[in-house]
């Protein structure tokens, strides 16, 4: 038995009971014409996902808890559980799962024989564990990167505009992880690790020459916060997710798109 489809009877039955059966038989249910596409959902951990449990055996008592035996496999949206056996509580949340434990987040793969996930939080722990991180290629060009003697890195992008906003900006982070990466791999270019000490731009219509990156926050911070954007911007790419956001609604008067675009203005109008 599979609990898919059971939970999918048990919402149509309360669908039902809310809606008025039409005369002539039939269940009573109706399907809503939208006129316009339904934003993709969220992936907000913090909002009410819907989860989906299917075993070879389940057993359970509603809206307390759900337990399955033998090719267990929860399901929500951009993660996965599979086990021997899992028990999962509808009041708090979490999974416990035990023999052959395989959790999947977005690429990720971790696997051992005992684990507990807290879905709301996104926390756990899990006995034995094994790791698989997924892995994908990115390859940039960055305008300016300056090996300092002191061992530091100073990245510098030129723009002949103004300096992007620190919130939406990708490239520096970008630049800066992976000169990173590069300079240390090994032993390291000439034998000693390499840090990014200073990053920004030098935008010709800016008042300032210089402006660095992330402003008063510390460097260290907004590169990581900006390397964290990217991963889920293309976590959001694989996932089918990606918006259209444009950051001024003054670009989209020289799009040709513009018309059919279904898009979502973040910047100030």
């Amino acid at each position: 038995m599979k609990a898919i489809p059971t939970l999918t009877l048990l919402a149509c039955s309360a669908w039902a009971q809310e809606t008025p059966p039409e005369q002539g038989g039939g269940l009573g249910l109706k399907l809503k014409l939208q006129e316009q596409l339904l934003p993709p959902v969220a992936p907000d951990a913090s909002q009410e996902l819907p989860v989906f449990v299917e075993a070879d055996q389940l057993q359970g008592a509603q809206n307390q808890y759900l337990e399955g035996q033998g090719n267990v496999v929860l399901r929500r949206r951009g993660q996965a559980v599979f086990a021997d056996v899992l028990r999962y509580s509808f009041a708090s949340n979490d999974v416990t799962a035990t023999g052959n434990v395989r959790f999947e987040r977005l690429g990720d793969v971790i696997t051992g024989d005992q684990a507990y996930f807290d879905l709301n939080r996104d926390t756990g722990y899990i006995n034995a564990p094994n790791y698989r991180i997924r892995q994908f290629h990115a390859r940039g060009k960055a305008d300016r990167i300056d090996l300092l003697a002191d061992g530091s890195i100073r990245v510098i992008d030129y723009k002949l505009g103004r300096a992007p906003k620190t919130a939406r900006a990708l490239q520096l982070p970008v630049y800066s992880a992976c000169a990173e990466q590069s300079l240390n791999a090994g032993k390291g270019r000439h034998g000693r690790q390499w840090t990014v000490s200073s990053a920004g731009y030098v935008a010709f219509k800016e008042r300032n020459g210089f402006v660095p990156y992330g402003g008063s926050t510390p460097l260290p911070q907004s590169l990581a916060d900006g390397a964290e954007r990217f991963v889920a911007a293309v976590d959001g790419i694989e996932r089918g997710e990606f918006p259209v956001k444009p950051d001024e609604p003054f670009f989209c008067t020289r799009c040709g798109y513009a018309g059919v675009c279904r898009k979502d203005y973040i910047g100030d109008e």
